[in-house]
C-alpha cells in the first residue's frame, strides 16, 4: 500500500517568516529612533547621574533609584539635613530622629507625601508643620527635578544639568547632577539569536522529510523574534532609572 505525501501547506511558514520579520523591525525600530537629534524627551530616553554632593558629602550619601525619578538620601544618625523644595521651602527633614515632612510644603503635596486635605503655604519661608515620614534615615522620594521639562527640545548627550538644595548644619549646599540620554541595550544578540534559529531551520529544510520539523523550527523562530521585540522593549523602559550613585 502506497502512502500518499501529505500536502505541505506553506501558510504557517509564510505566516512566521512574516512575524519574524515584523519582530526584527521593532527591534531595530527603538535604535533607529534614538538616532534623531532634537527629538521631544520623554521618561524613556534619559538618564539622572549624580555629579556633586555638596559640601555635606561626608554626612550622607544619595543615589538615584532604578526606575521613575527618585532620589535617595541615607543621612548619618547624627546629624541635621533639611532637603528644600520646588520653591525653596523647607520640603524633608533628617534628623537623628527620622525623616519628617513639611505638610504645607508645596513640593510634598505635589508629590502625595503630605497627608490628605492638607493646605501649602503661600509663603515659601513660612514655619513647616513637620510629620514623622519614617523612623529610619534613608528615605526615596519622587522628584520631577531629575527630569526633562515637558515639552522642551533636547540635544544629543548631555541634556540638562539639575540641582536638589539642601541645608545641612546651618550651610546651605546641593546634590547636582546630569541629565542624559539613555543608552539602550544592545540589538545584536537577539538578532544572532534569531538567525541561528532561521539557519537551522533552512538547513532541516533540505529534507524534504521533515517538513513538519521546519513549520516547527520557524515557528519557534517567530516566537522567539517576538518575545525578544517585547523584552527589548521592556529593558528601554527600564534603562534610564538605572541605579548611579556617587560616593
Amino acid at each position: 500500500m502506497t502512502t500518499r505525501a501529505r500536502p505541505y501547506n506553506r501558510r504557517p511558514r509564510a505566516l512566521v517568516l512574516a512575524i519574524a520579520a515584523s519582530a526584527v523591525a521593532v527591534l531595530a525600530w527603538p535604535g533607529a529612533a534614538s538616532a534623531h537629534s532634537g527629538s521631544l524627551v520623554n521618561a524613556l530616553d534619559y538618564r539622572a547621574a549624580i555629579t556633586s554632593k555638596g559640601r555635606g558629602h561626608g554626612l550622607f550619601t544619595a543615589k538615584v533609584l532604578d526606575g521613575d525619578r527618585r532620589l535617595e538620601l541615607e543621612v548619618a544618625s547624627t546629624a541635621t539635613l533639611v532637603v528644600l523644595g520646588y520653591q525653596g521651602e523647607q520640603f524633608l527633614r533628617f534628623s537623628p530622629s527620622g525623616v519628617e515632612v513639611n505638610e504645607r510644603s508645596t513640593s510634598a503635596i505635589a508629590n502625595r507625601l503630605a497627608k490628605r486635605g492638607a493646605v501649602p503655604a503661600l509663603d515659601p519661608h513660612a514655619t513647616p508643620d513637620w510629620s514623622r515620614a519614617s523612623a529610619g534615615h534613608a528615605y526615596s522620594w519622587h522628584d520631577h527635578r531629575l527630569g526633562p521639562i515637558p515639552g522642551r527640545r533636547y540635544p544629543e548627550g548631555d541634556l540638562a544639568t539639575w540641582r536638589i538644595p539642601y541645608v545641612v548644619s546651618g550651610h546651605p549646599s546641593a546634590v547636582t547632577g546630569r541629565l542624559l540620554h539613555a543608552q539602550g541595550p544592545p540589538l545584536w544578540p537577539w538578532l544572532v539569536a534569531l538567525a541561528a534559529t532561521l539557519a537551522g531551520a533552512l538547513a532541516v529544510a533540505a529534507r524534504r522529510d521533515r517538513r513538519d520539523l521546519v513549520e516547527r523550527v520557524l515557528f519557534a523562530s517567530g516566537t522567539i523574534a517576538g518575545a525578544a521585540a517585547v523584552l527589548l522593549s521592556v529593558s528601554f523602559g527600564f534603562t534610564p532609572g538605572r541605579s548611579v550613585s556617587n560616593a
